[in-house]
């Protein structure tokens, strides 16, 4: 998961980086969700989470409504 990440802030800059980590780190913001295959990474093994190919990932910004 973390190479996923990093290459993609790679391919599209640091405006990126801002939006999913916190300052001067490599943590995900809190309130940005990253799932694998339908399960949060918080249950699996968090930033470390190994991917293998055909795995679906998905990133979720928080949302709010009523």
């Amino acid at each position: 998961m973390a190479d996923l990440l990093e290459e993609m802030v790679k391919s599209w800059g640091e405006e990126l980086s801002s939006l999913l980590f916190e300052p001067d780190s490599h943590e995900v913001l809190s309130h940005i969700q990253i799932m694998v295959n339908g399960r949060a990474i918080a249950f699996l093994n968090g930033i470390r989470t190994e991917l293998a190919d055909g795995d679906e990932v998905l990133i979720l910004p928080p949302v709010a409504g009523g």
